[in-house]
């Protein structure tokens, strides 16, 4: 969101003005990052609950008839469900010349004004095991209440876009992809930073990094069985740091495996880093693991490769996409699989090489300052306005139903040969 704000300020022109509502009615943090045009809107939270009477009726598998009955209900039931705030914060907006409310998030509040809205993924869909049966209703109620009253729907992939198509039955000339730059890159650090980062740290001098937060769906207890098994099976001890700040509800978990594996002295958990201390740790891994089960953009993938870090990653839902020729991919669920491609890229210098290279000719398509630019044309887009020549080929790329990217079987077979 803060890399779109800073893209968007700068492309302002003298009319051009964003006003920005924080998450949860914190506003004011806004402020320093704001730039030319943008201003922030100080509200209370809007509270959402879904109406008990659809409680228990929503669900992924649903006839067409039931799925109809169902939408009536939502949409009849859907201005009791937000704080009644959202009207008057509406009014606010309408008289401050607001003409496109966007919702950068899987969070939005009914609204007269014609909005855009950003469902991430639907991972509740994919991994139901991971959620409880309140959480898999309330998003299945609010994702597609939001997607059918929004004038525009917005993905950061073609894969996300085609998985709303099947699941919640949206026309693809409703979803425009979008692809969004890494949120941070190397920027030519002096290597006493670096040392002095990793000697606070306490961390090695040669390690695969992993930045993560410990939600399930990260897998990170397959990666560390992986990682037993390499050095039970291979002798190869590959040190693994994880940045990120740890789930509370796993930390118990996490440590008992680490203890169970052996492997307190070889993982290494950062918390949260500040901006250049990640920068630090991209630049000098050996490489970037990414064992997540289920991602919408994955941007650790993007940030890696801007950071000239080679990537081995799970060929799960849009991964393959976004990384397209520039990683290896593994099977998140085999830990053998998992281990092999991790073992094959930490042991071969020349391959590494090869990623590092890929990765930046790869990462170039997703820039922040096209990505702005893209959402300006759909701000235009649904405020009603014409598009010029440019913007409207433009709008007809975001739309396009491009495949999806995927590695093909030539260079797969060449990165496991290597």
């Amino acid at each position: 969101m803060l890399k779109l704000l800073a893209a968007l300020a700068l492309q302002n022109g003298s009319k051009d003005r964003q006003l920005v509502i924080g998450p949860g009615g914190e506003s004011s943090w806004f402020r320093p990052y704001l730039g030319n045009g943008q201003e922030v809107v100080e509200w209370p939270p809007l509270r959402c609950e879904m109406p008990a009477l659809l409680q228990g009726n929503v669900s992924t598998a649903m006839s067409r008839v039931v799925k109809d009955a169902v939408r009536k209900l939502l949409r009849r039931g859907s201005r009791s469900a937000f704080s009644s705030s959202a009207i008057d914060l509406t009014g606010v907006l309408k008289r401050a010349g607001v003409e496109v409310v966007h919702f950068p998030y899987q969070r939005y509040f009914p609204t007269s004004l014609p909005f855009i809205f950003e469902p991430w993924d639907l991972q509740h869909i994919h991994l139901p095991e991971l959620f409880s049966k309140n959480e898999i209703e309330f998003r299945n109620w609010l994702y597609r209440q939001a997607c059918e009253e929004a004038s525009l729907v917005v993905t950061a992939t073609h894969w996300t876009k085609d998985d709303l198509v099947r699941c919640f039955d949206l026309p693809p000339s409703k979803i425009a992809v979008i692809p969004r730059g890494a949120e941070m890159s190397a920027i030519g650090f002096a290597p006493q930073a670096i040392e002095d980062t990793l000697n606070k740290l306490q961390l090695p001098q040669r390690f695969a990094l992993y930045p993560a937060k410990t939600w399930a769906h990260k897998n990170h207890m397959r990666l560390f069985r992986a990682l037993a098994h390499l050095r039970d099976k291979e002798k190869l001890v590959i040190p693994l740091v994880c940045t990120g700040k740890p789930i509370e509800t796993s930390l118990e978990s996490i440590q008992r495996e680490l203890g169970t594996l052996a492997l307190d002295e070889q993982v290494f958990f950062t918390g949260f880093l500040d901006e250049d201390s990640m920068r630090h740790l991209y630049t000098w891994a050996e490489l970037m693991v990414f064992p997540s089960l289920f991602e919408g953009l994955g941007i650790p993938v993007l940030e890696a490769m801007a950071s000239g870090t080679p990537v081995v990653c799970s060929r799960v839902a849009c991964l393959p996409e976004v990384a397209g020729d520039a990683a290896v991919f593994f099977d998140p669920y085999s830990i053998e699989d998992m281990a092999e491609k991790t073992a094959l890229v930490w042991s071969d210098s020349a391959l590494r090489s090869d990623l590092k290279q890929r990765g930046y000719a790869n990462v170039g398509a997703y820039n922040w300052a096209e990505a702005a630019l893209s959402f300006r044309v759909a701000y235009k887009h649904v405020a009603n306005r014409p598009l010029n020549v440019d913007e409207a080929r433009r709008w007809a790329t975001m739309l396009s139903t491009q495949q999806i990217r995927a590695v093909s079987a030539e260079q797969s077979k060449h990165h496991n040969k290597r």
